[in-house]
């Protein structure tokens, strides 16, 4: 396992894979001729050109690379083929087993278009030169994600035809690798132009997912996080700030904007990693998975002791107090049921609230627990 994960690994970073940022490498390869369709779309010229040199010539080289073409569509439609049906991304190294099984494809369409090219017949020589053009087009666009590999197989693919185009006319080899060249510089141009719109839409996406204040994650961000997780165990805490209003109406919005983001920090040293949301006004939203989400108690006990802590305002002149009450729903996070859970965190939150009127507890530490989700 370890020889094939090192086999991947280089593999990937001979294509031009980032190594250090999972998701761009995700989105990245999701731009590659993946899917079954387009697979099997992209393959029909590869079948095409080697079944016309089979109907053509009749020779045993036409039928090889036509058998070859055949088990390498397989090997590339087949582990797509499952990948779709498991309705999700195509598997890292399931993507790596079809882009090489492409790039075999590719070396062995150089060599028969080559061949073709060299019989003399007309329709031959015309059709495996369309080919060859047409699939360095495809080469500069769909695999503009792969710079070096897409450079490469332009290299593999064009080099046998220049040796039989030099063969009949010098000027038309000339000219053929002018366009070469010229593929070559518009892979690197459109792998520029992915990467720039790959990049503009994360960061619309988190933008979108970002409340702008704190910036924690918003209630779009939140429902994302709990989606990504679902089938986990999770205890979710509902926070409302107890004696912000007084903040706000005594010393204005920008005050407590400051209030929050000072919250905000604190809930981060305590959460780390965890999801953690504002919803809005005075309200966030934590996410405890797996086994954190077994210590609920001790992180509630910390939340409250950090929220108590007074905050310094208006340049540091002013020290104001804040409390906290705490609702808990804890259980398995179903698909689904993220409306669900989030609304058992509320009415806890309630419940908190109202033992409140009953018994004032000292430091904001209000909090109840909802009945299990799941």
């Amino acid at each position: 396992m370890a020889l094939v994960r090192a086999f991947f690994d280089g593999f990937e970073r001979l294509a031009g894979i980032p190594q250090d940022d999972p998701g761009l490498r995700t989105d990245l390869l999701d731009t590659a001729m993946l899917r079954p369709l387009g697979v099997l779309t992209a393959s029909m010229g590869f079948l095409m050109m080697s079944a016309a040199a089979v109907w053509f010539t009749r020779a045993h080289w036409a039928a090889v690379w036509l058998s070859i073409d055949i088990l390498l569509l397989t090997a590339r439609f087949v582990p797509a083929l499952r990948a779709w049906r498991s309705q999700r991304r195509v598997p890292r190294r399931t993507a790596c087993a079809i882009l090489l099984a492409a790039c075999a494809m590719f070396a062995t369409f150089g060599l028969g278009c080559a061949a073709s090219f060299l019989t003399g017949l007309e329709e031959l020589r015309i059709a495996s030169a369309l080919a060859t053009m047409g699939l360095l087009a495809g080469l500069a666009t769909r695999w503009a994600a792969l710079p070096r590999l897409a450079t490469a197989m332009i290299v593999v693919v064009s080099a046998p035809m220049a040796v039989a185009i030099g063969l009949l006319s010098g000027f038309l080899a000339a000219l053929f690798l002018v366009l070469v060249v010229g593929t070559a510089v518009l892979t690197l141009q459109n792998n520029k132009t992915l990467l720039a719109l790959l990049a503009a839409e994360r960061r619309a996406l988190r933008l979108a997912e970002t409340d702008v204040l704190t910036g924690l994650l918003n209630r779009s961000g939140l429902e994302a996080a709990l989606d990504r997780h679902a089938g986990r165990a999770v205890s979710l805490l509902f926070l409302d700030m107890d004696r912000f209003k007084a903040v706000n109406d005594r010393y204005g919005h920008a005050a407590g904007d400051e209030v929050l983001v000072a919250i905000a920090g604190r809930l981060r040293l305590i959460f780390g990693t965890q999801p953690i949301a504002r919803l809005g006004g005075d309200e966030f939203v934590a996410i405890l998975f797996g086994d954190e989400a077994e210590l609920v108690d001790q992180v509630v006990t910390a939340v409250c002791d950090a929220v108590a802590q007074p905050v310094r305002i208006c340049g540091q002149q002013i020290a104001v107090g804040v409390g906290v009450s705490i609702g808990v729903a804890s259980g398995m996070l179903a698909a689904g049921e993220t409306a669900a859970l989030l609304a058992g965190a509320d009415a806890a939150l309630y419940e908190a609230k109202r033992a409140r009127a009953k018994a004032d507890h000292p430091g904001g530490r209000r909090r109840a627990r909802a009945a299990a989700i799941g």
